[in-house]
């Protein structure tokens, strides 16, 4: 007789387990719906960011675009992406003795002026690199300098 109500209790008790809500509970639910939210705003952060930098313009005044050591020449840099000329970017110039930083205007470009390469001791030739970064990439040229 122990034996069968010990049975009948078993029973009676995963019978009661059975029943409850349909649907998803509700700690699920905020959740799903905290996901959405979160993957919205990324999506939308992502399409308010500036477009990467493509390609940019120097444009050294000098011939052939080679400097001569010793001498002075300017340097005009211009940064451009998909949409026209990137305006705040930032510009490095160093080698040959020089070493300058800038950032592009309003209008994407920004001018070196009075750039002076030096070469080291028992050298002919030289490189000035151009570096600019904006938009998540760097872009880097040089210009050759000569004795």
């Amino acid at each position: 007789m122990n034996n069968l109500r010990t049975k009948f209790s078993i029973h009676k008790g995963l019978r009661e387990d059975n029943g409850g809500v349909l649907g998803l509970p509700l700690n699920l639910l905020i959740m799903v719906v905290i996901a959405a939210v979160a993957i919205g705003i990324i999506l939308s952060w992502m399409f308010l960011l500036t477009p990467p930098l493509e390609y940019i313009e120097v444009t050294p005044t000098m011939v052939n675009d080679v400097g001569t050591a010793n001498t002075s020449f300017d340097v005009e840099i211009i940064a451009h992406n998909d949409k026209g000329t990137m305006s705040g970017c930032e510009i490095t110039i160093d080698g040959a003795g020089i070493d300058m930083k800038a950032i592009t205007g309003d209008d994407g470009s920004y001018t070196f002026v009075g750039v002076t390469p030096t070469l080291p001791p028992n050298t002919n030739s030289d490189f000035i690199q151009v570096t600019v970064s904006g938009g998540g990439n760097v872009v880097t040229q040089s210009i050759a300098v000569n004795k």
